[in-house]
């Protein structure tokens, strides 16, 4: 079984990694820090150093072994793209989410991806072709995910996956060439992961959301978490390439680039937890309303209990097969 969440937004919690480092004001009362402390000397967390980065290769196949598809937050105690992950790492953990999506029909396992560090996530996803980041995923997983015929590999199976532009029944119905290794559009992007980037404030948006953008994915989302002033969100709205963005004055560098498909908002927990303005989320909430994004309202944090905004809860997400 995985480990089940209090995270309102996601089922369960997978964390192959644990440890971070503070990059931002948003750190300040990370709540996975108290946490590590609390585990010092337990469950794979150093007695001396609970919070430095650390991976737990024992942890990389759980979700293979969970049989009911469910949302998994990857790395809640941790930052994926932190550079103390190497990428041999991140391969092995996109090993487990490919053999996830190849053994399984849809809907299946949606694993949800945060992170303050944008810029090492679009490098990973853009620096190798599709081809080539597909190879390294299903290598890694070569001696753990069996396949039903024990005389086929699991990155032979993978390999079969993109010779021909199969169609959902397994034919070739389009008359597509032979290509190995020619038609990767069906594993990637990941149709079953989504990814996010966390922003607390107008600056951390502007810096992480156009690098989350920029990177391959099924689905892009924002957590303002903790919300600590107001934030104008300038890509709700696809644009069509040509034209600037209508809230900005920002023109090219953006242009033509894929929208949020989802946004996230909440205050901060735990002690000493900065207050959060009614006004900041409902402007977080109006953007998305008017652009037909889909809005999910956390919490209101230590100050104030309860979900409920404006005299209703806002728990909005991209369905299960957004892209």
């Amino acid at each position: 079984m995985g480990v089940k969440s209090k995270i309102e937004w996601t089922d369960n919690t997978w964390n192959p990694v644990s440890g971070c480092t503070k990059v931002s004001d948003g750190c300040r009362h990370c709540y996975a820090e108290r946490m590590a402390k609390r585990l010092a000397g337990r469950c794979g967390y150093p007695a001396h150093d609970p919070f430095s980065v650390t991976l737990h290769p024992d942890k990389l196949y759980a979700p293979l072994h969970w049989r009911k598809p469910r949302r998994v937050f990857v790395n809640s105690m941790s930052d994926l793209f932190h550079d103390d992950v190497p990428d041999y790492f991140l391969d092995e953990v996109f090993g487990t989410i490919l053999a996830c999506k190849v053994f399984k029909n849809e809907p299946d396992h949606i694993f949800q991806i945060l992170t303050k560090r944008p810029e090492r996530m679009r490098r990973y996803f853009t620096s190798s072709s599709p081809s080539d980041l597909l190879q390294r995923w299903a290598q890694t997983m070569k001696w753990v995910a069996m396949v039903e015929d024990p005389d086929v590999l699991f990155s032979e199976l993978v390999f079969s996956e993109t010779c021909h532009d199969w169609d959902s029944n397994g034919r070739n119905s389009s008359g597509s060439e032979y290509k190995p290794w020619g038609y990767t559009n069906k594993l990637f992007p990941l149709p079953n992961v989504w990814f996010g980037v966390s922003v607390e404030n107008q600056t951390t948006a502007d810096e992480r959301i156009p690098l989350l953008l920029q990177t391959p994915a099924a689905v892009r989302f924002i957590s303002a978490e903790p919300l600590l002033e107001p934030v104008s969100l300038r890509w709700l709205a696809a644009w069509d390439g040509k034209a600037s963005n209508p809230q900005s004055s920002m023109t090219n560098e953006y242009d033509g680039l894929r929208k949020l498909d989802w946004v996230i908002a909440g205050a901060e927990t735990g002690h000493n937890a900065r207050p959060m303005h009614p006004d900041w989320v409902r402007g977080l909430r109006d953007q998305c309303q008017e652009a037909g994004v889909p809005f999910f309202f956390k919490h209101w944090g230590k100050k104030e209990a309860g979900r409920l905004l404006d005299g209703r809860t806002w728990d909005d997400m991209p369905p299960i097969s957004a892209k």
